[in-house]
Order: C-alpha cells, then structure tokens, then sequence
C-alpha cells in the first residue's frame, strides 16, 4: 500500500531496499546500499530514504550521507606508525578509518593537523569513501599552518590548508563489483600518461559534482570554481611550466567550502 508506515521487513529481518540490494548483489550489480550494509556489519545500516538522502547530497542540499562524524572516527583511530627503507632510514606516517575506511596519511599530517582541518572537509572524504567503494584512501595534507604553506607556495593568506578546507589526496584503492580491488594513483610526476586513468577520472568527477567542492586540481586537469571550468594541466605540455599546474603534478587537490 502506497504510504503505508508499516516498514517492509523480508522474513530475514531485511528492509525492503536492503532486499532488493541484496537481490542485485547476487547477480553481480553491486548497488551504494549493498556495499555501505557489508562493509559497515550487515544490512540495517542505510535507512530506506538512503537513495534519496544520496541525491540530496549531490545537489549539495544534504551532506553527511551516513550521517556519521566523520572527523571524530578519524581521530579516534589515529595511530602513529614508521617503516624503514633500506638505508636504514626511518620514515614515520600514521593511519585511521574514515567512513569505515582505511586513512593511510603522510608524515606531514599530525593529530593536531586533523584537529583543526574543518568536519565539512572530512564529510566530503566520507562520502567519497562511501558512494565510490573506497576501501582505502592517501592523503598527503589536510590542515598546514601558515609557515608551512608559506614555505610549500610561497603564500600563506590564499591557502586553504591554512583555513582547514584543503586536501591532497595521493592515492586509494577502490572495491570493484566483482570484489576486486584496483589500486589508483594521482600522480603523474613521470609525465608518461597523457589522460587520466579511469579510477581517477571517477574521482575527479565525483569531486567536482560536489556543491561542497569549490576546486578539484590534479596531475591531469585543473578547475579553480571560477567559472572557467576545467581546463587540461599545463605541465603536461610544458614541462617548464612551474606554476600551480606543476605544483598538482603528484596529488589530486580538493578545496571545500567551510564556514
């Protein structure tokens, strides 16, 4: 019955859309809904406007998507670990979760950096884990302070990272729809790939679709949000060009709208 308030449940305890997203699992078509109930322990989890809380958050009136703190769970599972390379040399980095998600961060990203990088920045992360079946993601920056900018691009009163909206994102890994997992790298320092891989491209996409989003700058393609739109990286045709365009030659660079 069309507006019934009874909520469907199947005989296994399932919603409705939990069912269907099982359904489809089972044939191969691996849905949103599907991926978020598995990776987050089981069906339940997604409430059944899931799919229209999802378009909101596109058009930018709905952010948040799992509704979870985003920034909280990455603090709560920030742990500092090292490796050492075969000189001998020790090299530090740290890791945590976000949206269910591995976090693996550069040296340069200390607790204190995620402190005070903006919640809205790490919702926009979240929900990039959760709509793209992220199951791993690399970020070089989040928050920096003004000397650091200052040193890195020589201004520190037009970086975002100073203001907690930026992010550099190096590279991830995403869960296909027949499980496999394909590693993505936002790099392109060698300048031996003259179009961006299609794991990227998702990314990117999806990044710029993101009312949230005011710039996406990456190896490959370049949009500051000005009303020029996207325009290829210079640096791929100029390897002199020492502008911004080199300086995004190795990360996919996000800037987020914060209040």
């Amino acid at each position: 019955m069309k507006n019934n308030p009874v909520r469907y449940k199947d005989p296994s305890g399932n919603s409705q859309k939990d069912a269907e997203s099982q359904a489809l699992a089972s044939v191969g078509q691996i849905t949103e809904r599907h991926y978020i109930n598995v990776t987050k322990g089981g069906a339940g989890t997604l409430p059944d406007n899931f799919e229209e809380m999802r378009g909101k958050q596109r058009t930018g009136s709905q952010s948040n998507i799992l509704k979870t703190n985003y920034k909280q769970e990455v603090i709560d599972n920030f742990k500092k670990r090292s490796w050492t390379d075969s000189a001998g040399k020790i090299h530090s980095y740290s890791t945590s979760k976000i949206g269910g998600a591995d976090l693996v961060m550069g040296e340069g990203v200390s607790l204190s950096d995620i402190r005070n990088t903006k919640s809205t920045t790490f919702n926009v992360l979240g929900d990039m884990v959760a709509s793209n079946n992220i199951v791993e993601l690399t970020v070089s920056s989040l928050y920096r302070t003004p000397s650091e900018s200052s040193r890195i691009r020589g201004s520190s009163s037009t970086s975002p990272h100073t203001r907690g909206a930026g992010v550099d994102i190096t590279g991830g890994k995403i869960r296909g729809s027949n499980g496999e997992i394909t590693n993505i790298l936002f790099s392109n320092q060698s300048r031996n790939q003259n179009s961006e891989p299609s794991g990227v491209r998702k990314i990117k996409d999806w990044a710029t679709a993101d009312s949230r989003v005011s710039q996406v700058l990456t190896p490959w393609t370049m949009n500051y949000g000005n009303g020029s739109g996207e325009r290829a990286n210079r640096w791929l045709s100029d390897p002199n060009n020492r502008s911004g365009d080199y300086d995004h030659r190795h990360h996919m660079h996000l800037t987020i709208i914060v209040h």
